[in-house]
């Protein structure tokens, strides 16, 4: 995202220890994404990823229970040059981590090797890991880096959050700090800040005159499957909105930057998270799929949740460029296609010589899954001797430009946290005010209606009927 990210290819050895090495999260993702890096030349040689769980393997167990979990085997000779280390950690117990300094130091094949130490775990244990990375002395290093990813959710609201960060900054620097939202990593959201600074086209209009609503929207057709235990708990706006849609909020209605250092863009993201006012229950709709009930009590857990799969809400901000614009956001479990994208509608202009309803809005649509593609549409005349009007799209097709994106999410984050570059992660007080604006909507929520909707449904008209867009 920045000029200053050229930065030559990682040179030192570089630990990854994953807590939660048995975990979905380091199979489907982070196994996945330190193998490309290792294809790509992206870490050094000597690289080694330790997996840290509660199951009983030995090392080679444990490279065998990876390697037959992973969707898309890599070549045999890859796989062969990972170093693939266990050790054996109950979160739970007490000093979870005595031995792991030892163990680490014998393992290294360099005498000064960096270390990424993920959190593939609940928020529940990152304060209690992270001071025992503190306690065994496994937190710093007198010639090489010492790195902390955490992976969202950051917290369950705004005291929790608060909690882990107190601890976090008795350990660890900020620096040295990588709040984790895939979100980020992506092709299409890395390129909004380059789609509206560069095209000036757009940027004039990028404001209250001209634009009437925005929309950004992360829907999925699968239902909560495997996760539900988290997901109950947690529900769509604590699992979605706190992270990925205000991230995206902030990166749409920011004011231009200085330049693209991380601070930089980091506090115009804070600047407009400030500004976002959340005014109640008539600006929100949740909704929850028929069959949750059903997967609750397949799993032993209690059949009367009020756990929202689907909400909408609107937000409003005060920025001056943004007065009176509606910022939308929306997710949902089991509807009817899986997509995330954002809408910016354009006012209507007053009318010239064509008038509603014989015209529509201007709208660009900046798809982020499963298309990474930009369209905007616009209105012209149909052929033929009359002045019918046809809306059509411009669009700029991802794939068909650059071919199919060459870099993966996870292995972009990955690769940024090995160089230091924390542009494309959370700082904390962004995380802070998302929890702000997280906690009033939960308050609101418990005094909003909850629709029951069938598997399939859009989602769209519960919102439509009760705010009329």
């Amino acid at each position: 995202m920045k000029e200053a990210n050229k930065v030559k290819v990682h040179e030192e050895a570089v630990t990854f220890v994953i807590f939660g090495g048995t975990g979905d999260l380091c199979i489907d993702r982070l196994i996945p994404a330190i193998i490309r890096m290792s294809e790509n030349g992206k870490i050094h040689k000597d690289a080694m990823v330790a997996g840290v769980g509660r199951k009983e393997f030995t090392d080679d167990e444990y490279k065998k229970f990876l390697y037959d979990s992973i969707k898309k085997k890599p070549s045999e000779d890859v796989w062969e040059k990972l170093n693939i280390k266990y050790f054996m950690a109950d979160f739970s117990a007490d000093n979870p981590l005595d031995g792991m300094k030892e163990f680490l130091n014998k393992i290294e094949k360099m005498t000064y090797s960096d270390r990424i130490y993920y959190f593939a775990v609940s928020y529940k244990y990152f304060g209690r890991i992270t001071s025992q990375l503190k306690k065994y002395d496994l937190h710093s290093g007198s010639k090489c880096f010492r790195r902390v990813v955490y992976e969202k959710p950051f917290g369950h609201n705004l005291k929790s959050s608060d909690e882990i960060d107190k601890c976090i900054h008795s350990v660890f620097d900020e620096k040295d700090v990588y709040r984790i939202d895939h979100y980020l990593g992506k092709e299409t959201v890395q390129n909004i800040l380059v789609f509206r600074f560069s095209n000036p086209i757009f940027e004039r209009m990028w404001n209250s005159r001209f634009i009437e609503k925005i929309k950004i929207i992360s829907n999925e057709n699968a239902g909560v499957e495997d996760r539900i235990e988290y997901y109950d708990m947690s529900g769509a706006i604590r699992d979605m909105v706190q992270n990925h849609l205000l991230q995206l909020a902030s990166l749409i209605l920011m004011e231009s930057p200085k330049s693209l250092d991380p601070d930089d863009v980091h506090n115009k993201k804070i600047e407009v998270l400030k500004t976002l006012e959340f005014k109640g229950k008539d600006d929100i709709i949740t909704g929850q799929y028929e069959s949750y009930k059903d997967e609750l009590k397949k799993n032993g857990m209690k059949e009367n949740s009020k756990t929202e799969t689907f909400v909408k809400l609107r937000l409003f901000s005060n920025m001056g460029r943004w007065k009176g614009v509606p910022v939308i956001l929306g997710t949902g479990k089991k509807l009817a296609d899986k997509y995330a994208k954002i809408i910016v509608e354009f006012k209507k202009e007053p009318c010239i010589l064509y008038c509603s309803p014989f015209t529509s809005p201007n709208i660009l649509t900046i798809n982020i899954q499963p298309t990474q593609d930009i369209t905007f549409e616009f209105n012209v005349k149909k052929p033929g001797a009359n002045y019918d009007i046809e809306k059509v799209k411009l669009e700029f097709c991802h794939d068909c430009h650059f071919g199919p994106n060459s870099s993966e999410t996870y292995e972009k984050l990955l690769n940024d946290v090995v160089k230091g570059d924390r542009t494309l992660f959370a700082r904390f007080d962004e995380v802070r005010e998302s929890w702000k604006i997280v906690d009033k909507v939960e308050r609101a929520k418990k005094n909003a209606p909850l629709k029951i909707y069938k598997p399939g449904d859009t989602g769209e008209y519960y919102f439509d009927k009760k705010m009329r867009e």
